[in-house]
């Protein structure tokens, strides 16, 4: 019975995770940077395309990688943190945090 209910909540998990997983529609953001109120669309993009900088010109991105797919924004006071592929991805010496109010095995690959 322990057994089943593990296996309810992990589907259940990845249920949820692929919920979040957006379509072409993705939710506008504001230029916090500038503070000029330019509202911009928001990129989807790969790991690798975020980590070569190609999003760079944007304060929050829809990583779309499978089950590790979610939202990340820049995070303008961290110059340290290490990539993990899960929390944190830099490019260059920006460092994009996962936007999350929770966290699943499939996040970490």
């Amino acid at each position: 019975m322990k057994h089943r209910n593990i296996i309810a909540v992990v589907v259940l998990l990845a249920g949820l995770t692929a919920c979040l997983k957006k379509s072409a529609e993705l939710p506008l953001e504001t230029d916090d940077e500038t503070d000029t109120g330019t509202i911009n669309q928001v990129p989807s993009a790969t790991m690798a395309q975020i980590r070569a900088g190609l999003v760079d010109g944007y304060h929050v991105v829809y990583l779309d990688e499978g089950l590790q797919s979610g939202i990340f924004k820049y995070d303008y006071s961290d110059t340290t943190t290490a990539d993990d592929s899960a929390m944190t991805i830099v490019s260059g010496l920006r460092r994009y945090r996962r936007e999350t109010t929770y966290v699943t095995l499939e996040m970490f690959g």
